[in-house]
């Protein structure tokens, strides 16, 4: 999916990334499902022979969505799926248009609209939000088009995502990855390495600092290359320090300004990331926002 995903980025990309038939079905069917998803997909003049193609390929895999909308193009839509499934003999499955998990929620989400100057007109009537399955059921019921078998095949049939192979690879294990460029190396190593490339930044950088305030900036300088050691984060700044470098000896260069998290660590500009100083910035900065051994080992979320 991803392969595919790239490809329409580089050779479908035409105002937005495109799939064509071909790149979809070169994925393969045994590892992957299909869903005929909203109102969109049956934009096409020809899409009910795209579709045919579509269960020629996917086989099993392959599902016709239902949506529980009381509008009339989503009774329709539905109507017509029914038929399809019918003469072809696909499934049918239920799918949500989620776009928040609670009801009371929806007004955030428009306000989020208006204050981007957005606006669906195609939304009114729509459920957007995540029911569960005595609510699906009601409001399938209301729009009136599916019968109880059908009701309860197309919400049982979303229990196929439940049946997966459970495979044995790193990919799908919790632990954070990083890239490296020293993949032989020790994480000891690594960690020496990080910290060869601060200590340099810091002597060029100190010459401009009153001599009186070096004690203050390298007990700043410590802590924050103590988080990183403590973290095995050490690949993520000795990478980035390499792109950056490669990046500006491509002609590239820095903004003067950054995001706050991400300058919050006066290490960042010493391998060379920004040109914010956060210690002599007049705005108090926290590093904590940028990275923290709880936010790393606990939640095993990334640097900003």
């Amino acid at each position: 999916m991803n392969d595919a995903l790239s490809e329409a980025n580089l050779t479908g990309f035409y105002m937005r990334p495109r799939l064509d038939i071909p790149l979809l079905l070169s994925l393969p069917p045994e590892d992957v499902w299909v869903t005929t998803a909203c109102i969109a997909y049956w934009q096409y003049e020809d899409i009910e022979e795209i579709t045919r193609q579509l269960v020629a390929h996917f086989g099993k895999s392959f599902f016709l969505e239902v949506q529980n909308h009381n509008t009339e193009k989503q009774q329709l839509l539905n109507d017509r799926i029914l038929r399809i499934s019918k003469e072809i003999d696909v499934p049918i499955i239920m799918g949500c248009d989620s776009h928040y998990i609670h009801q009371q929620e929806a007004k955030k989400r428009d306000d989020f609209l208006k204050s981007k100057g957005m606006c669906y007109e195609d939304e009114d009537g729509w459920w957007m939000d995540y029911p569960d399955g005595a609510t699906a059921y009601e409001r399938f019921a209301a729009q009136g088009v599916l019968n109880h078998n059908q009701i309860m095949e197309a919400i049982e049939n979303t229990n196929t995502f439940l049946d997966v192979e459970v495979y044995d690879s790193p990919i799908f294990n919790t632990e954070i990855k990083l890239p490296s460029m020293y993949p032989a190396w020790p994480q000891e190593q690594r960690n020496e390495e990080y910290k060869r490339l601060v200590n340099a930044g810091w002597d060029d950088y100190k010459t401009q600092i009153p001599a009186d305030q070096w004690p203050h900036y390298r007990e700043e300088i410590e802590k924050e290359m103590q988080t990183v050691v403590d973290t095995g984060m050490a690949d993520y700044f000795i990478d980035n320090y390499h792109i950056i470098r490669q990046g500006k000896a491509n002609c590239g260069h820095l903004t003067k300004t950054g995001r706050g998290s991400a300058v919050s660590f006066i290490t960042n500009k010493l391998l060379g990331f920004t040109e914010v100083d956060r210690i002599a910035a007049s705005v108090k900065m926290y590093p904590e926002r940028f990275m923290s051994t709880t936010r790393i080992l606990q939640s095993g979320s990334l640097p900003d």
